[in-house]
Formats: structure tokens, C-alpha cells, sequence
């Protein structure tokens, strides 16, 4: 087996030296090799430092490559994939001075051994056994970028080297700190085959002294999204609601608060139907965490209280479920029991003349009205604004609010 390969890359050496514009199918199926070409979209993979050969095998190793472009000047590989998606158009090869361009399909694949056949699954790349018949298989590919129930995909970077990142936007608010509505919100970055989260917060996040944040990809059936995780008393929490310092309009339409807005660096909804979608998979119990002044002047304080909480789907108005557990918080949100969600332009509330949700800036639970509303106008020491009933006559105004989620020990 050794000696063949040896062989068949020899007659492909071969014939690069005497064939320069062309290449006939002498053996094997070296040929359709197109001298100064570049197909430039499609890129998935690089290898810098290696000779054509090598480059050709780094395509055949993979079942994911189609073709490859090689800087004979630089020696740079570049591995190609279908034409398959957004930011990989279909496209022909293009003029390029130092490049060759050759698809995968016309060469002998007999030269990566015991790999020939792409035995291993599309994002793997398959390494022939020194010595040996056989071969193993290893991650190396992200595959195609991370598709999110609420962000959309932009557009790619692609780099020297072997990183390449997409870039993406949260639906909902697209310009909630009026920057350029073109701005990264984040990026998927693509490293040893497996997708990272990058964030490009345009302003300084929310602090939450004591509690370790960071953004996760979560799939639930087949919702995939991005939500934020913090671990509190040794528990992971997943975060739904944020707020922190006013730059994000909580006055929503229904389907805003639907699929989710604002920035999940500062201040967000992570929208119903994720909510949803992590109560029914046994995400049941809801942290609520407030800063407020302290009611008896003692300075800033932190209040957390928990409730068992299920939400229902859309058909049934995000309808939810809250039972007081424990907590240094008054029950302010058993009130809601059964409430049906409610925004400006969809009144769901049990109030017979007034429109909850537009009285008081923000999509809720609404009964007739609230003893809390979380998503009302930042800043403002009224019920219109954050604030929070503690007994008789007597409110909390939280300048920061967190909504979070966690298994219940029996779902875990």
C-alpha cells in the first residue's frame, strides 16, 4: 500500500512538471487542473506551508471538500466546500496570477490510502495508520455555521490561517444603542472544530457582582439559540431577561417579545417561545434577582427570590404558572397565576378598561395591572416604571433586574 501511494504521487509530480496548462488523464484521473484560477467563495479550510500534493490531500481526507485553490508562490492551500449557503454563493473560478484551482472529483483518491473511500462523517477528517491498514478519524471541520432562533447570520471573515468566523445579528431590536444597524453584534468563531461565541457588545455589559456569566448555544428539539448562563450557589441558571441601564426600549409589539430583542451583553427579552420551549423541557423554576435601594436607607441591596414557573405556547398566549418558593423578595408574582402574556398591541390582561401593557411600558403577565413590573420604563420611580410591590403602600425601584431559569433536580 505504501509503495503505490509513493507511486501515484510520483506519476501526479510528474505530470505538474510537463503538463502546465493542461493536464490529460494519463492514470489514475490526475487531471481537470485549471492554472490561474481561484475560486474564491466557499472556503472552509486553510493550510499554509505545504506543497500542491499535500494540499490535494488534505481535500481528499475530507468528505466535506469539493475542490481546492493552491498559491504555488506561497504555498497556501485553501479547501473548498458546496455552494450550499449563504455566504457561500455559487460562483465560478475566477482569474488569480499565483493560483491553481482543481476539483476533487478528478483525482485518484487512492493516495490517502486506506481514507480513499471517506469513510469518516462530513466534518471529520480521515488520517491513514503510519505503518498499518487502517486509518482514524478526527474532528476537524465546524461544519456549517451555527443557524439561531434568534439572531440571523450576516456574513463570514475569512483569514489566513486556519480561523474562520461569521458574523451575526440578534433579531428583534437591530439598533438598540443607535449605532449602524450593520454593526456585529457577535461572532461563531471556527477552531479545531468546534464553534466559539465572540462577543461584540457595543457597550459595557451588565455587572452582576459574584456571579459568572457567559453565552452558551442551546438546541431544544430544533431551536437552536443563544442565551446567557450564570452559576449561583454552585447551580447553572439560564438568563431571559436583563436589565441594567436604560438603553433598551421594553414597550414591545407582541411579536418582538415573541422571538426576543436587545443585546445579550446588556439588556435583552430573550423572547416567549424560547421561555416556552425551556419550561417544557424541564427548566421550571425562575430565579428573580433585583438591586434596589434599600428600604430602610441602608444603601444599595440585592433581593433573589424563586417560583416554580411554566409558561404555555403561543395558542395559548404564553399563559404562565407561578408559585412562590423561597426567597428574601415579597411574592409579588403569584399575582400572575394563570395571567396571559400581553403587549401594546395585543391586550391580554383581565382589566376592563385599560390597557396594561401600554400604561406601563412593557409586555407582561398582566392581571389588572401588576404588583411588579419588570419591564417597564428604566428609571422611573413609578409603577409605570421597574418596580416592585413589597407591602402596603410600599414599592421598590430596581436599577438592575435578572429573569433566570434552572432544571428543578428531578428534570436534571
Amino acid at each position: 500500500m505504501i509503495i503505490a501511494v509513493f507511486f501515484l504521487r510520483v506519476i501526479l509530480v510528474v505530470q505538474l512538471l510537463f503538463y502546465k496548462f493542461s493536464i490529460s488523464n494519463l492514470i489514475g484521473g490526475f487531471y481537470d487542473i485549471q492554472w490561474k484560477k481561484d475560486q474564491n467563495a466557499c472556503t472552509f479550510h486553510y493550510n499554509s506551508g505545504i506543497n500542491f500534493i499535500d494540499c490535494i490531500e488534505e481535500c481528499l481526507r475530507r468528505k466535506r471538500c469539493v475542490s481546492v485553490n493552491y498559491s504555488r508562490s506561497k504555498l497556501f492551500c485553501e479547501i473548498n466546500e458546496l455552494a450550499s449557503y449563504l455566504s457561500c454563493p455559487l460562483v465560478q473560478s475566477v482569474e488569480a496570477d499565483d493560483f491553481i484551482f482543481s476539483e476533487k472529483s478528478s483525482w485518484d483518491s487512492r493516495i490517502v490510502g486506506d481514507c480513499s473511500s471517506n469513510p469518516c462523517n462530513f466534518n471529520e477528517i480521515c488520517v491513514s495508520v503510519n505503518g498499518i491498514k487502517g486509518f482514524t478519524c478526527g474532528m476537524s471541520d465546524c461544519g456549517l455555521p451555527p443557524s439561531f432562533f434568534n439572531a440571523d447570520l450576516k456574513s463570514k471573515n475569512e483569514q489566513v490561517g486556519s480561523k474562520i468566523t461569521y458574523n451575526y445579528n440578534y433579531k428583534g431590536d437591530q439598533n438598540p444603542f443607535g449605532v449602524n444597524n450593520d454593526e456585529v453584534h457577535f461572532q461563531m468563531l471556527c477552531q479545531d472544530g468546534n464553534w466559539e461565541f465572540i462577543s461584540n457588545a457595543s457597550s459595557s455589559p451588565c455587572q452582576y457582582p459574584g456571579l459568572f456569566t457567559s453565552v452558551i448555544e442551546m438546541t431544544l428539539g430544533i431551536t437552536s439559540f443563544l442565551v446567557p448562563r450564570v452559576f449561583k450557589h454552585g447551580e447553572e441558571w439560564l438568563v431571559i431577561q436583563r436589565r441594567c441601564n436604560g438603553q433598551v426600549p421594553f414597550n414591545r409589539s407582541w411579536q418582538e417579545y415573541k422571538y426576543g430583542f436587545g443585546h445579550l451583553e446588556t439588556e435583552f427579552w430573550i423572547g416567549n417561545e424560547i421561555i416556552h420551549q425551556l419550561s417544557i423541557n424541564g427548566y421550571e423554576t425562575l430565579g428573580v434577582e433585583v438591586y434596589a435601594d434599600h428600604l430602610l436607607n441602608a444603601g444599595y441591596y440585592r433581593y433573589f427570590s424563586e417560583y416554580e414557573f411554566k409558561v404555555d405556547s403561543e395558542v395559548r398566549n404564553y399563559r404562565a404558572q407561578f408559585n412562590f418558593l423561597t426567597g428574601n423578595l415579597s411574592d409579588s408574582l403569584t399575582y400572575f397565576n394563570g395571567m396571559n402574556f400581553s403587549t401594546w398591541d395585543k391586550d391580554n390582561d383581565n382589566h376592563t378598561t385599560a390597557n396594561c401593557a401600554a400604561n406601563h411600558h412593557g409586555g407582561w403577565w398582566f392581571g389588572s395591572c401588576h404588583p411588579a413590573n419588570l419591564n417597564g420604563l428604566y428609571g422611573v420611580h413609578q409603577t409605570v416604571g421597574l418596580s416592585w410591590w413589597v407591602d402596603r403602600g410600599i414599592w421598590i425601584y430596581p436599577t438592575h433586574t435578572m429573569l433566570m431559569m434552572k432544571k428543578n433536580s428531578h428534570n436534571i
